[in-house]
């Protein structure tokens, strides 16, 4: 029925806004058909057309031939937009050669070509249905051989697996090709990476072969930092923050199509994305689903995807060299500086990628290349040597991407080097066979970093790293049995050798409560369920029936640990909320936030003195070092003087800001503690999150931790060493040749009975 308030409008008004309406649906079918017409019509003697998209070529040709009319004769002829076709010679011509094609596409490729031409005769509309054309960067990988036929599979199938070679271009082209096929219209295309360095470099890089501007078409989003707008269409995020979209919108109705780069990796995060995506594709049919890796168990993998087809790109860019051990080496680090020195004396070209276990030994792999150069009377500007590793700050890590003049570039790396990054130079890898992952031990139901060997699939992507850019050689530093007879295939996955308490409140988020009969790719054991559903229930993010409380919805807001998210989530009682979030910020960073000098100790013990107030506590001490530092007015050379780390505080500052935007959302007050003695408040709102981290004291330096009776040492860090009290908090479980405790705080017992009831018992005393 006619709306008897609005004026009616008469003459020309009324054909104006007759004409404006007929513009409007025509804008909006051009759009819709955009992604038809690249991929089919443009393409189309590459092409090997179903009856279906006949069907649908018919319809375009239609609706275009309308539009064409429209066009030229404007709105005297709007009845031939509504019923173009009463003169069909054209249609049926095209027709006819359209459904010849599919039955003989071999033979009849001259005449499909005749049908493009004349098509892009005819129809002059081919400017108005491409409003900006993209110039890509031409790059000859292997993958672009494989153009047709891969975006063919895309458009056939819901789900695809994508295997190719390390360095064929999978990561960095196929979301250029879906950008530039038009599935940016129907909506967002959505890459997930493992890890936030991979994540970040992929994203400048197809931006600069894109010759776009980051943040506004193509743009990035990980933890803490988020390089995005509306206008974002090509979006590159770790699988965490692809999380978080999951929680805010269950449907993920703004994407068109889903890329799960490196899916062999198995993170926590990515397994939780295969099962929400796998239900998802049946709930959404226009989604599509993408699962990319250079090493992946395909028929894994396809008997959880529903069958899903393999689409696999053979082929390197560049041939790389492997070299066995003969031998098992002893000491890995001093078999890495001895490699490296060997290829600097017999190879005149090329920079170096050596891959170590963590921070410590690439620290300690740098001083001894420095100490060797020195003693044998090498120039300084022969080698630059960087660092890679998680902890470090985004621009150190950056600056293994740039170019070194007049010496030769060695990369000391973790495994976070292994994927999705090229440096551009790296000619020599070294591989020592070995990484640090994270193994929750059930026993002593805490989580470390063990030293492990790699898997036969890391193998291969170490290797990669040295045939990006030219041809390579690795040296594996391991027998070829070893990696024959010992080394597995894959890696355990995450979920199975992990502490699950985020995974499963992410879990509980999304409205699963029957965890133990949740379908994932690899379930991780019912007793490390158990141990973590027990975790959240006692840290009130569950009721005893197993529900999310209001509290563990708001501790999912947090990209922390739960114990850190609970933390934060008790700071307004104890008020103490301010200090809470820079210590949080702090830990974060996983970083060192004091320099300790091997030859200056006794210095650096009289600076943290003023930072060290009562009760002796590494955390306040750590709480006083930013507040310092930011009356200071965050400088650089004040944090120098007094052995402070500044790249942990340039960090921590950015995750504070972050964090104070959560608790704003989440409505927690941001309160300082006032009173700079009294840090009981403080202390116990360290215990609510912490409470399951204490031990008693044998002997000076030497506690044993409550929970599982564990004789555990200070680590000679703590300001606890050497200091005498009954009963302490931890925050850290080092486990090296020894086992140590570190970022303590000297508690009294009475206070986890009050803050723990249901995990401590009086016998406590």
């Amino acid at each position: 029925m006619r709306n008897s308030n609005k004026p009616e409008l008469l003459g020309s008004l009324r054909i104006l806004e007759r004409k404006k309406y007929i513009e409007e649906r025509l804008v909006k079918k051009i759009n819709e058909n955009t992604l038809i017409l690249n991929r089919i019509i443009n393409n189309i003697c590459n092409s090997i057309l179903s009856t279906k998209n006949v069907i649908k070529i018919i319809r375009l040709v239609k609706t275009l031939k309308g539009i064409l009319f429209y066009i030229h004769f404007s709105y005297p002829l709007k009845n031939k937009v509504q019923n173009p076709l009463k003169n069909t010679s054209f249609l049926n011509k095209n027709i006819n050669l359209i459904k010849l094609s599919t039955e003989e596409l071999a033979k009849n490729s001259k005449m499909i070509q005749n049908f493009r031409l004349r098509f892009k005769k005819e129809s002059s509309f081919t400017d108005i249905l491409n409003d900006k054309i993209h110039t890509y960067k031409a790059i000859s990988l292997p993958i672009k051989n494989y153009y047709y036929s891969l975006m063919k599979a895309i458009d056939c199938f819901s789900i695809l697996i994508i295997i190719a070679e390390t360095g064929a271009g999978k990561t960095t082209q196929i979301p250029k090709y879906l950008f530039s096929l038009g599935y940016s219209k129907l909506g967002t295309i959505g890459i997930t990476q493992p890890r936030r360095i991979a994540t970040i470099n992929v994203a400048k890089r197809v931006c600069m072969e894109m010759q776009a501007s980051m943040g506004n078409e193509i743009g990035y989003s990980v933890r803490f930092e988020d390089v995005c707008s509306v206008n974002t269409r090509l979006k590159f995020m770790t699988d965490g923050i692809m999380i978080k979209e999951v929680l805010t919108n269950p449907t993920l109705n703004n994407y068109s199509i889903i890329m799960l780069d490196e899916a062999h990796e198995r993170t926590l995060y990515t397994d939780i994305l295969f099962c929400i995506l796998k239900d998802l594709i049946h709930y959404r049919k226009d989604l599509k689903l993408l699962i990319s890796s250079a090493t992946i168990n395909y028929k894994h993998f396809s008997k959880y995807f529903y069958r899903a087809p393999l689409f696999q790109i053979p082929g390197r860019l560049y041939r790389v060299e492997i070299y066995y051990s003969k031998e098992s080496e002893p000491d890995y680090v001093d078999s890495v500086v001895s490699t490296i020195f060997q290829i600097h004396l017999k190879r005149s070209v090329g920079d170096i990628l050596a891959f170590l276990t963590g921070q410590d030994d690439i620290e300690l792999t740098k001083e001894i290349i420095l100490g060797r150069m020195s003693s044998f009377n090498y120039k300084e500007n022969e080698f630059t040597i960087f660092p890679l590793y998680s902890s470090l700050g985004f621009d150190a890590q950056n600056k293994v991407f740039k170019k070194t003049k007049h010496s030769r570039k060695i990369v000391l790396a973790t495994n976070i080097a292994e994927t999705s990054i090229t440096i551009n130079g790296i000619r020599y890898v070294i591989d020592s066979g070995l990484c640090k992952l994270k193994y929750y031990n059930s026993m002593t139901k805490f989580e470390s970093l063990i030293v492990k060997p790699i898997s036969k699939a890391s193998c291969w992507q170490r290797s990669g790293r040295a045939g990006r850019t030219s041809d390579g050689k690795c040296f594996r530093l391991y027998t070829i049995n070893t990696y024959k007879y010992i080394l597995e295939p894959i890696q355990i996955p995450e979920i199975q050798r992990a502490n699950i308490d985020n995974f499963i409140l992410v879990l509980k988020c999304l409205g699963i409560n029957n965890i133990i009969n949740f379908q994932l790719m690899d379930n991780p054991s019912i007793e490390s369920i158990i141990l973590s559903l027990e975790q959240l229930y006692l840290l009130g993010a569950l009721s005893e029936k197993g529900i999310l409380t209001k509290i563990g919805r708001c501790m999912n807001e947090f990209p922390l640990k739960v114990n850190l998210s609970k933390m934060l989530m008790t700071s307004e009682i104890f008020k103490c909320s301010e200090e809470i979030a820079i210590l949080s910020s702090i830990l974060s960073t996983e970083d060192k936030i004091i320099n300790f000098p091997k030859n200056n100790i006794a210095e650096l013990n009289n600076t943290l003195k003023k930072f060290n107030l009562l009760p002796k506590s590494d955390m306040i001490v750590y709480i006083n070092i930013f507040k310092e530092w930011v009356k200071s007015t965050f400088s650089h050379d004040w944090a120098k003087d007094n052995f402070i780390n500044v790249k942990c505080l340039v960090k921590s500052r950015y995750i504070f800001e972050q964090l104070i935007n959560i608790m704003e959302k989440i409505n927690i007050k941001l309160i300082t503690n006032s009173s700079l003695n009294d840090n009981q408040g403080l202390v116990k709102c360290i215990i609510s999150g912490l409470y399951m981290n204490s031990a008693i004291i044998r002997r000076i330096n030497i506690f044993k931790i409550y929970s599982n009776s564990q004789i555990v040492i200070v680590h000679p860090t703590s300001c606890i060493s050497g200091h005498i009290t009954d009963w302490i908090i931890f925050y850290e479980l080092i486990y090296t040749n020894k086992e140590y405790i570190n970022v303590n705080t000297e508690i009294q017992p009475e206070w986890l009975l009050e803050l723990a009831p249901l995990f401590y018992k009086k016998s406590i005393y």
